[in-house]
């Protein structure tokens, strides 16, 4: 038997599913093109006149036998595919698929299926032919209809399904001659004499539902004959109702379909028709209905358009909160300094607890240009106010900011309490953060980070994030992981510190989890508003009430007030520190990312939050070397520039000297120090610790012999940061030491052990060279500290002495005395100052005699008869 290819779509073909099957044949020239079932109106006319050149087969005129391949393009569903479904089960034909619509329990499995979010497939398809076959050439015709196929799947490129792949696909088709003249025949049709009766019959049965701004029509025909081109009927009626959204039932008890249309963001044709097992994409759809009920169809289909469509945000799913505000008293120029600190362009006026006033950042500007700083703020503050409530639809908010020419509307309770405000940028972000393509990236991506939860948090801090959840549910407070264990999270690394924001009272929270979880011990800082929670001995966990900071002056330390997560995690360091998870009742698991920072952390960029942060704190620069290092990450371009500015400035210098040491710990125990070394001296970091500290050949010698013997650090429990950060003042003379010691306080023990070890370096090497007992090496080293004798054995440049060093330090130092003082008593010998000396002799014997057992030791000091 012969076997053969064939390249299929869905039933009730349209012109995307016609034309993907046409990009298909350049891709497999051997697959045979086949209807798989029924195809509309356009697109049987358009065969009618094509078919010689298509040359398409009808579903009856294959015999699923023969085949051994099927390509499947413009549908995952297997209820869509016409007999050929039965094909599915047959082992050893091939199945690939090529789709743009959302997968569900009803899609098609096979290891070969590519997906795209593409507004079409011929988009998609195009695409990958242009990728895989170098010369790609399509007729005139061919070119006509895969533009058909990608503008009635993107309404021309209207829709926002549309992606810039597309217009890109689009524009690349009228580069080799694809008739738009042609196209608008079959996309733009007027009504045939039976459509415009259907049209008629479902305007006059049809309703209208109403949401905040959408609005659907939904009729029905109940019919036993068919009516072609529905899809042009729907459009029609669509954009003579002026509504959104449009879904029309047509047929009887015993066959009937639907079909849908939709120009909104907030009604998904693909998710309301998956409830009828039918498929589309966001924007178009149809589903086939057999068996059933018709009148029972058309309830259902109402229920499930309510329950689906999206109701548009309300004030309460945006708004600010809390809102800062200031009293009417208050004059001009303070005024200006909490606009200026906040970054606000418009501020809130208070008169005993009620909102009487609203001033912009523009009149507070007027106001000090003409002289009038030390006026109180209600002099020149706007007194007719503009409200809304928690339940003000996104629309109605847009309109009255535009209608009365204002940029914020504050937010009042039914006892007119000022509860929160929009800002026009709050109404800009919403507007456009929403598109089809991307609500599917989110909802997978917010699935991939329950995922992550899962797979990476052990199961006892899995079960405590779902306690935390369980006191926010009771408090109806929102709650997040927020900082390093969310970036690490994301990363793949581990990181155990669990530190918890509440969208409200902190301490209280704390207190409630540590009831909850049956704690060890709740700690409470009502200073800095934050609870620490511990579990056990273990663990511990941190709960902060979300705030928002700001700098009195440059590099001062913050001031503290109450914020929403927004406010808290912009008074972060970098983008990828200012994520949250979401973890409470409401939308477990979701990641909360409003500058980017997942973006930087694919990128492996370090970016500031905004311009002024390392002018806030100059110790971030350090801290972003520290991350960078660790990660691999650089700074973006911007940040660089900022933190080189910076540090040229000299705002490092104004720092607390403490603050500048806490940083250096950090940065150079990280696993690579010599980097972070490298990296500091490019940022100008060691020059503002001390004008003196210069990376040379000789320190780069250093570091490198450093590296090599960097196990050296455990083996002396020495820490690693203090043998780096001394390398580094090598060549510094007594009084510049003094100084570093003393700013980055060091203590006097330590700094005494070094400044000898220093002075008696090349003492201590002659004496080495000389040195070829094991006695001397001991008598030579014996007194520096762990830190001086790494150094010494990094900076040497004998391999002799080098190797003397090396054996003291794996040998020498951890042999034991087999002598001591009670050993002496023993003998015969009183107590008196020669003890010291004898044990000493006899330790130095021992050194240079290993082969000697205690004995033959205690022999050879008896033989000292001069220390009878």
């Amino acid at each position: 038997m012969i076997k053969i290819d064939i390249i299929i779509s869905h039933s009730h073909l349209d012109l995307d599913g016609l034309a993907s099957m046409i990009v298909a044949k350049k891709l497999y020239p051997n697959a045979s093109l086949v209807f798989a079932g029924n195809v509309n109106e356009n697109v049987h006319t358009l065969v009618g006149l094509y078919q010689d050149y298509l040359n398409i087969y009808k579903a009856k005129e294959i015999n699923i036998d023969k085949v051994k391949k099927m390509i499947i393009v413009d549908t995952s569903g297997k209820n869509r595919i016409g007999k050929f479904k039965k094909i599915l089960n047959k082992e050893n034909v091939e199945i690939i698929i090529y789709d743009h619509h959302n997968q569900d329990e009803h899609s098609i499995i096979t290891q070969n299926k590519f997906l795209s979010e593409t507004g079409a497939n011929t988009t998609f398809l195009l695409r990958i032919a242009l990728e895989k076959i170098k010369e790609l050439n399509f007729t005139e015709y061919e070119a006509t209809i895969l533009m058909m196929g990608i503008y009635e799947d993107t309404g021309s490129l209207s829709y926002s399904s549309t992606t810039p792949e597309d217009i890109k696909m689009a524009a690349y088709l009228l580069e080799n001659n694809a008739n738009l003249e042609i196209v608008n025949q079959y996309i733009s049709k007027a009504l045939k004499k039976d459509q415009v009766e259907l049209f008629l019959k479902l305007i006059e049965a049809g309703e209208i539902i109403e949401f905040s701004v959408d609005s659907i029509f939904v009729g029905k025909y109940n019919n036993d004959s068919f009516v072609d081109g529905l899809d042009v009927v729907a459009n029609k009626i669509k954009d003579i109702e002026g509504t959104n959204g449009v879904f029309i039932l047509i047929g009887n008890d015993k066959n009937s379909y639907i079909i849908g249309r939709s120009s909104s963001l907030n009604i998904r044709v693909d998710d309301i028709l998956s409830e009828f097992n039918g498929g589309g994409h966001s924007n178009a759809g149809s589903a086939v209905i057999k068996q059933e009920n018709f009148e029972e169809i058309y309830k259902k289909l109402k229920k499930v358009i309510l329950k689906n469509v999206k109701i548009e945000k309300l004030a309460r799913d945006i708004m600010q909160y809390p809102v800062k505000t200031v009293f009417s008293d208050v004059k001009i120029k303070e005024v200006y300094k909490i606009m200026l600190r906040f970054g606000y362009s418009g501020i809130p006026i208070m008169e005993n607890e009620n909102l009487v006033g609203m001033i912009s950042r523009k009149d507070i500007d007027k106001a000090i240009s003409h002289g009038f700083s030390n006026a109180p703020v209600k002099a020149y503050m706007s007194g007719e106010l503009i409200t809304i409530t928690q339940n003000t639809p996104l629309e109605k908010m847009k309109k009255l900011m535009i209608e009365n020419e204002i940029g914020r509307l504050p937010i009042l309770d039914e006892n007119s309490n000022l509860i929160g405000i929009v800002t026009r940028s709050d109404i800009l972000r919403n507007l456009y953060e929403i598109r089809k393509k991307t609500d599917k990236k989110n909802k997978k991506f917010e699935d991939n980070i329950k995922t992550v939860l899962k797979n990476r948090m052990k199961e006892d801090v899995l079960q405590l994030l779902l306690k935390i959840r369980e006191v926010s549910e009771v408090r109806k407070e929102k709650v997040y992981i927020v900082g390093g264990i969310v970036r690490d999270l994301l990363l793949g690394i581990e990181n155990f510190d669990l530190d918890i924001v509440v969208e409200g009272n902190g301490m209280n929270f704390a207190k409630e989890l540590g009831e909850k979880l049956n704690a060890k011990k709740v700690v409470l800082h009502s200073k800095f508003r934050t609870g620490v929670v511990i579990v056990d001995e273990k663990l511990k966990i941190d709960v902060a009430s979300s705030r928002v900071e700001y700098y009195e002056y440059p590099t001062s330390l913050p001031v503290v007030e109450y914020g929403n997560i927004k406010q808290d995690l912009y008074r972060r360091d970098f983008t990828i520190n200012a994520m949250a998870i979401e973890i409470d009742y409401n939308k477990f698991g979701r990641l909360i990312d409003y500058f980017k920072g997942y973006s930087d952390l694919k990128n492996g960029k370090i970016r500031i939050l905004h311009n002024f942060s390392f002018v806030e704190d100059p110790t971030r620069i350090i801290r972003g070397i520290r991350f960078a290092v660790r990660y691999n990450f650089e700074f973006d371009a911007e940040t660089k520039r900022f933190a080189k500015l910076s540090v040229e400035e000299g705002f490092l210098k104004r720092l607390t000297w403490k603050r500048v040491k806490y940083e250096i710990e950090l940065i150079l125990n990280e696993k690579n120090p010599k980097k972070a070394i490298y990296m500091l001296e490019e940022y100008g970091v060691l020059k503002a610790i001390h004008k003196s500290i210069k990376l040379t050949k000789k320190t780069e010698v250093a570091f490198k012999n450093l590296e090599k013997y960097k196990e050296y650090i455990t083996k002396l429990n020495l820490k690693q940061w203090i043998v780096y950060f001394l390398v580094l003042l090598e060549d510094l003379n007594s009084e510049e030491l003094t100084n570093i010691f003393f700013k980055f306080h060091f203590p006097n023990k330590f700094i005494e052990k070094y400044k000898f070890g220093k002075i008696k370096r090349e003492k201590i090497i002659d004496e080495l060279k000389s040195s070829e007992k094991k006695s001397k090496i001991y008598n030579s080293l014996k007194k520096l500290s762990g830190d001086l004798i790494l150094l010494l054995l990094i900076t040497v440049d004998s391999e002799k002495e080098e190797n003397k060093i090396l054996e003291y330090i794996n040998e020498i130092r951890n042999i034991k005395p087999l002598i001591m003082g009670k050993d002496l008593i023993k003998l015969g010998y009183k107590p008196n100052e020669n003890f010291k000396n004898i044990l000493n002799i006899s330790f130095m014997y021992q050194l240079d005699n290993q082969e000697l057992c205690k004995e033959e030791l205690l022999q050879y000091i008896k033989n000292l008869n001069i220390f009878l």
